[in-house]
């Protein structure tokens, strides 16, 4: 199983920023290549379509995780944290 896989399995849904520096801190990665990993994920690792983080920030999942409730919680701990004007209304 590839290391961002395992990721999102271990820790859930998240934003792109907190697998970078996951990848940077554990996977020994420059955070340009980190980003290119996430650039070029395929299934089963899924980017939701909708850009609601800041920044065009990425919220990347597993996709056993779609649609669950981990996914939702994560999506809106993640929108809070990141000050998106949409977690500020939920």
């Amino acid at each position: 199983m590839k290391a961002l896989e395992q990721i999102l399995l271990h820790e859930g849904p998240t934003r792109s920023s907190r697998l970078i520096e996951r990848l940077v801190r554990e996977g020994g990665l420059t955070s340009a290549a980190a980003r290119k990993r996430l650039s070029r994920s395929q299934e089963p690792i899924c980017r939701f379509l909708v850009p609601l983080l800041p920044k065009w920030e990425a919220f990347l999942y597993h996709e056993k995780d779609r649609n669950t409730a981990r996914f939702w919680t994560h999506l809106v701990r993640d929108l809070h944290e990141s000050g998106s004007v949409y977690g500020m209304a939920l």
